[in-house]
C-alpha cells in the first residue's frame, strides 16, 4: 500500500502496521503462486483470448469475430493486461492504415498446459456439477 504519512519518531511497528500516525500502514502479503496465476489468466475472456492467440498471431477484428459475444472495450482490455504481464505481444506494422497483430509470447505458451490441463478438469466434471446445479434447484 501507499505510505500516505511517514511515520514519526517515537511511533511503533507491529505487525506491518505504524502506530501513531494518522493512517495504518499495511505491508502487503506476498501472493502465493496461484494466486498470481489466476490473476493473470483469470476472468471470463482471457481463456477464449488465449485459445485464439494459440492458434496463430491475429489481428483485433480477427479474435473479435472468433469470440462471440466479447466487446470491442472488454477485448482491447484484456489484451492490454495480457501485454502487460507479458503473456501477449504487441506488434503495430506501419502500412496504411497501420496494422496491429497479437501473438503469444514464449511466457504465454507456457500456459498452454495449464489451460489444457484447466479444460480437461471443465469437461470430465461438467456433468456432475450440471446435476449438483440441478439438484439445487430443486430445494
Amino acid at each position: 500500500m501507499v505510505m500516505r504519512e511517514r511515520a514519526k519518531e517515537g511511533t511503533k511497528l507491529r505487525h506491518g502496521i505504524y502506530y501513531g500516525t494518522r493512517y495504518a500502514i499495511m505491508k502487503s502479503p506476498p501472493l502465493c503462486p496461484v494466486e498470481t496465476t489466476v490473476r493473470i489468466v483469470g476472468g471470463r475472456w482471457k481463456a477464449a483470448v488465449l485459445e485464439q492467440l494459440f492458434r496463430d498471431a491475429q489481428r483485433f477484428s480477427e479474435l473479435k469475430r472468433a469470440i462471440p459475444g466479447i466487446t470491442q472495450r472488454t477485448l482491447s482490455q484484456q489484451l492490454r493486461e495480457l501485454q502487460t504481464a507479458g503473456i501477449v505481444d504487441r506488434t503495430v506494422h506501419p502500412d496504411t492504415p497501420p496494422r496491429v497483430v497479437y501473438a503469444i509470447t514464449p511466457l504465454g505458451e507456457s500456459l498452454r498446459p495449464l489451460l489444457d490441463a484447466m479444460c480437461r478438469w471443465g469437461k470430465s466434471h461438467s456433468a456432475a456439477m450440471a446435476l449438483k446445479k440441478i439438484r439445487a434447484s430443486d430445494r
